[in-house]
Order: structure tokens, then C-alpha cells, then sequence
């Protein structure tokens, strides 16, 4: 006889099963050492400035671009050909808000209608269908993953990164090709406090374990010095890392 406690683990097992299936992937595609970058916000003009350095090295990044619908039409022209360059451009929200806040103050359907509908709703009107987001402030909440990858192939949070921390011991930011949709990246950013030697023993993890190494900033000279990422893409270039987007660890 079957007790109602074994029913409700039989249950909870199903569920968490869903669960797993709906964070990963069973289809995946050939694990090598990569890197990823992407940057987040509106600095479209300041992103398209760098087109030149990013051709010098074949580099491929990831634009999670937020409040869509208030960029000029220049600017919007100006994400159309970085996206024909063979970058992606992701979203980061319709309103750039701190997910938890705001469910907590509306509701989780005001959320995924005015955050992330209304923002795809916006892309696709310009004629760009984003498959990967960025959390604002990299803050998720209770069910926002399970939800958000009904939209989404990926979902892009951060590991806050130390200065002097060992950037080889921080697991998540590297992705194994395990099928995952989730995941992790640390700030390139000034503040951050990251090194290019932090930067190369990152990298000679991922080809060791042929991993993908994780990166984010923001807005170029203000938020990250344009020198440091010449130094990554050079040094990614040495190291014969391929350059993913988002979409294209989980395709």
C-alpha cells in the first residue's frame, strides 16, 4: 500500500525532476575553451565605438541591452549592425528593475508582463528577438529562473569577484557544457578589482578543462578601461579561445 508520504515524495522527486530539465539542456554541443563577454545597459553608442577592436580580434559578444524602447533610431541601427558583425543582442530588462523588489511590491505577473514581455515585445517590434537575459544587479528571485526560461535559452547572472581572489576556484564561472541555462559571470569592470593575470589563469583553466571563462561589464572608459579589455581579447587570442554568446553554449 502506498502511504500518502510516499505519495508526496513520489511527487516532490517529479517535480524536481521538471525542475532540472527545465534549467538544462540534453542536447550539447562539443565542450572546447571559450571565452564569453558581454556587456549590459544602454551604452549602444559607446559599444559601437568598439566595433573596430572586436573585428581586430574576431571577437563575438553578448549586448544585454535594457529600457529598449527609449533608444534613438540611430542607436537602434547602430545594434543592428553589431548584430550583422555576428554579435548577439540580448535584453536586460523593459524597466531595469531589482526583481525581487518589485514582485514583492506588484506581483510576479505585473513582473513578466512589464519587465521582460514588454521588453521583448519592444525588441521585436525593431525587428530583434532576443533568446538570452540579463538579470538587473544580477539579483533573481524565488521562481524568476523557472519562469524566465520559458522566454529565454539562457539566463545571465554574476559570481561577485574579490580582489586577489583565486578566479580558478570559482567554479561557476565557468561553463562546463553540461547543458546548463544558467549562467554566472564576474565584472570586468574597474571596481571589480580583476587583473589580466587573474584574467590569463582564468583562461588557462578553461583550456585545461576545455571550459568556457564567464565576463560582464558595463559602459566603456567610465566603467571599464578599454586598454584592460584590448588585453583580454589579446589574451584570448594567445590562448586560441573561441569566442561564445549566450545562446550559443546551450545551441
Amino acid at each position: 500500500m502506498v502511504t500518502r508520504i510516499q505519495t508526496a515524495l513520489f511527487i516532490l522527486i517529479a517535480l524536481l525532476g521538471i525542475s532540472c530539465k527545465n534549467d538544462r539542456y540534453t542536447h550539447r554541443i562539443p565542450a572546447q575553451p571559450g571565452i564569453f563577454i558581454s556587456f549590459d545597459d544602454r551604452y549602444v553608442d559607446e559599444w559601437f565605438e568598439l566595433r573596430p577592436l572586436f573585428k581586430k580580434y574576431q571577437a563575438r559578444i553578448t549586448f544585454f541591452v535594457t529600457h529598449f524602447d527609449s533608444l534613438t533610431t540611430e542607436q537602434v541601427e547602430k545594434l543592428r549592425i553589431l548584430q550583422q558583425d555576428g554579435h548577439e543582442i540580448g535584453l536586460h530588462g523593459a524597466m531595469h528593475v531589482l526583481s525581487e523588489h518589485y514582485i514583492k511590491e506588484h506581483s510576479m505577473s505585473d513582473y513578466l508582463k512589464q519587465e521582460i514581455v514588454a521588453g521583448i515585445n519592444a525588441m521585436n517590434k525593431a525587428g530583434f528577438y532576443p533568446t538570452s537575459f540579463a538579470y538587473p544587479y544580477s539579483a533573481k528571485y524565488w521562481g524568476t529562473d523557472r519562469e524566465l526560461l520559458n522566454y529565454f535559452y539562457v539566463l545571465r547572472s554574476e559570481v561577485p569577484f574579490k580582489k586577489d581572489q583565486d578566479i580558478t576556484s570559482i567554479d561557476e564561472i565557468y561553463y562546463p557544457f553540461e547543458g546548463d541555462r544558467l549562467i554566472y559571470s564576474i565584472s570586468l569592470d574597474m571596481a571589480s578589482g580583476l587583473s589580466p593575470t587573474a584574467v590569463e589563469s582564468g583562461m588557462k583553466r578553461a583550456v585545461s578543462k576545455k571550459e568556457v571563462l564567464m565576463l560582464y561589464g558595463h559602459k566603456p572608459k567610465t566603467s571599464f578601461d578599454i586598454t584592460f579589455l584590448e588585453e583580454i581579447l589579446r589574451l584570448a587570442a594567445k590562448n586560441d579561445l573561441k569566442f561564445f554568446r549566450a545562446s550559443d553554449l546551450v545551441k
